[in-house]
């Protein structure tokens, strides 16, 4: 207290991502860097989502590095964080971080943090936004785009999905279709126009393969395992954007992921990775998401032993001459006004708790 009034005292920090992203010239990270990077915002991720607390504005610029020349980072900002059973705020999460089921106006969790994460953790690879959204409107295109329409059950229960959706009557596995740019400027008096165009594709991983190689003497044995890599990162991102919340991995599931605790198997191989599940009853889904007593799926998975303290950015994995597999059986899991963005100016899926899920990715 100083003359009555309150002063919080914060240790001085360093850039930010987003800062550190531009003074890279917009290019990608490798993906060691990536890595340690990714590993520390789940760790920070899993103690919130123990406490129950949502971010709610996970982003660059609200993650910064503890000092130049070290990748150590800490979360900033919990302006907006609100705890899961009191979720007052609808209007949260910066625009190209932002959670659908945010768009959709449909009740959330802390599974919106680990969407602006995988947000985060392209843009990271790829040096510009995944979707870089000029509207409401036109962030959900840039998702339907790249990773198609929200679920039925997703769009019936958001409070705002009219002003998004249409419904077909004559298709009966997909009811509903994005409105054009005509129909939803009309219907909405406004002028929506096509936002602009960043990454060559809307592919994510025609994004992420086709990207520049990190050196340009790379040798074929380096290449080959910067393959590997990205198809493992592919796979970690996708687990982040999963559209249905309830299936959506915890910070729990994500660090145990073959990405993060950097594990591979040798050339030629086969590994086995966590993937998101298909049930049958989405209404129940939906109705464990709303209870006050909401349980997640979580996902327990076992792995080999591996030293997660080292931290130091590295090329490609450590190998391995054996087989690893990757069983995920789920277990039962307790669990402010917007901010200007800094780019404003310039599969229906079920959920069954009960399954055992395994994918297979050939490398």
């Amino acid at each position: 207290m100083y003359k009555n009034h309150l002063f919080l005292v914060f240790e001085l920090l360093s850039s930010n991502l987003y800062e550190f992203i531009k003074q890279n010239e917009y290019k990608g990270f490798s993906l060691g860097v990536i890595r340690v990077f990714s590993s520390q915002l789940l760790d920070a991720l899993k103690l919130l989502n123990q406490a129950k607390i949502v971010h709610c504005d996970l982003k660059p610029e609200n993650i910064l590095l503890k000092s130049l020349g070290m990748l150590d980072i800490k979360i900033i900002d919990l302006g907006s964080a609100c705890y899961e059973q009191q979720t007052i705020y609808t209007y949260i999460q910066s625009r190209f971080y932002r959670a659908p089921e945010i768009i959709l106006g449909i009740p959330y969790n802390t599974s919106i943090d680990m969407w602006s994460l995988g947000c985060i953790v392209a843009e990271l690879f790829l040096g510009l936004p995944l979707f870089p959204g000029s509207s409401e409107y036109n962030q959900l295109s840039r998702i339907i785009q790249t990773i198609g329409m929200p679920p039925n059950w997703m769009i019936e229960k958001g409070k705002n999905s009219t002003n998004f959706f249409t419904r077909i009557t004559d298709t009966p596995s997909q009811r509903y279709r994005l409105k054009s740019l005509d129909e939803y400027s009309k219907e909405q008096n406004v002028e929506e126009v096509a936002g602009k165009k960043y990454l060559a594709s809307t592919d994510l991983e025609q994004n992420i393969m086709s990207y520049p190689l990190p050196r340009t003497d790379m040798t074929n044995l380096e290449i080959e395992q910067e393959m590997k890599d990205r198809k493992l990162l592919i796979n970690f991102i996708q687990g982040l954007l999963n559209y249905n919340p309830l299936e959506r991995w915890t910070p729990q599931q994500a660090l145990s992921h073959p990405f993060i605790i950097g594990s591979n198997k040798s050339a030629g191989g086969t590994i086995t990775l966590p993937s998101v599940t298909k049930s049958s009853n989405l209404d129940t889904g939906f109705r464990d998401l709303v209870n006050d007593n909401t349980k997640h799926t979580t996902l327990k998975l076992s792995k080999p032993s591996i030293d997660l303290n080292n931290k130091k950015p590295f090329i490609g994995h450590p190998s391995s001459g054996s087989s690893e597999i990757y069983d995920i059986t789920s277990i039962s899991h307790v669990q402010s006004n917007q901010k200007k963005n800094r780019y404003d100016d310039i599969k229906s899926y079920d959920c069954d708790l009960n399954s055992k899920m395994q994918f297979n990715l050939k490398l």
